[in-house]
């Protein structure tokens, strides 16, 4: 006969253990009771309030308060000053940066050894910028096609533009010397240009004007551009070049001319005198009027190189190429 083993005979281990039973099974019953109770109950989470935290949303008085005229002008105003303070704090860098160009940057700076390296830089080119930035670290100076006497009345228009200012002087050294043309819409107004130099009231007034221009925009001088002139508007265009280099030279501001290459009556030696380069426009051998050609065949290019430097000094003389 098997005696058993965990027989209590008194009966205590049977009451406690059925005493935790009923206990459990009545925490068991309290806790179902409140997790129901929660279930069916209203929220009053919006009514609570604990430290670090927000109350529940409501959206219709937050859009009410956002609506509220005096927090919209808050945010308008805080808005103004950041954007006061943006340009305020790019303007003392533009500041800076032109400061150091109009130190450093002289269309008369000396490069011993190698002649200047000059490109122009017409506006109406779409991928002229893209060139201007592969080619900048190898210029001395970039001359943009910003300046035109248009109209009938040959008014002076500004095509001048700040990207591409800026991007020149990130290079200090860099002269920008913009260039003043007698056209419009790719038309040359000679007859025009001619009788504007002719009268001394215009004439003194477009130097002042490009004066004026220079100084504002703090560039190192100018190229002057008059095309398709009649032979008896020389002596005014010489004229003209007297009293801009008189006008520059004080400033240390540049004045070249544009020569054209192959006019034999152009006055090249006493223009010379006049300004402080000859740009010698070396193309146009053939050009879209005439025949079809070379821009400037070898020989063409050579034996002219050779005529206008019996009177022109190699100093003082740019040779542009055409392509």
């Amino acid at each position: 006969m098997t005696k058993p083993i965990f027989q209590d005979r008194t009966g205590r281990r049977a009451s406690r253990v059925t005493s935790i039973g009923w206990l459990i099974a009545a925490l068991t019953i309290l806790l179902g009771g409140a997790f129901a109770v929660t279930l069916w109950a209203p929220s009053r989470m919006e009514a609570a309030k604990l430290p670090g935290q927000i109350s529940a949303l409501r959206v219709q008085k937050l859009e009410k308060t956002a609506a509220d005229p005096a927090l919209v002008r808050s945010a308008m105003q805080l808005a103004a000053e950041a954007r006061a303070k943006r340009l305020k704090v790019l303007l003392k860098k533009i500041a800076a940066r032109e400061r150091n160009s109009n130190v450093h940057a002289s269309a008369k700076l000396k490069h011993a050894g190698r002649p200047l390296s000059i490109a122009f830089y017409p506006n109406w080119e779409l991928s002229a910028y893209d060139s201007l930035r592969v080619a900048l670290p190898t210029l001395d100076w970039v001359v943009p096609t910003w300046l035109s006497l248009q109209g009938s009345d040959l008014k002076l228009k500004d095509a001048y533009s700040k990207k591409v200012d800026l991007l020149i002087r990130q290079r200090p050294k860099v002269a920008i010397l913009p260039v003043i043309q007698n056209s419009t819409l790719g038309k040359w107004d000679g007859p025009g240009m001619a009788a504007l130099l002719s009268n001394p009231v215009r004439r003194t007034h477009l130097v002042g004007q490009r004066s004026s221009y220079i100084a504002v925009r703090k560039l190192q001088g100018i190229v002057v551009d008059f095309e398709s002139l009649p032979d008896a508007a020389l002596p005014d265009l010489g004229a003209f070049l007297k009293e801009t280099r008189a006008a520059f030279s004080p400033h240390g501001w540049t004045v070249a001319v544009a020569a054209p290459f192959a006019n034999d009556k152009w006055p090249f030696a006493d223009f010379a005198r006049d300004v402080d380069y000859t740009l010698l426009m070396a193309y146009d051998e053939h050009a879209s009027h005439g025949a079809p050609g070379s821009i400037a065949g070898q020989s063409w290019f050579e034996d002219l190189l050779d005529k206008r430097m019996e009177v022109l000094s190699p100093e003082h003389t740019i040779v542009a190429l055409g392509s």
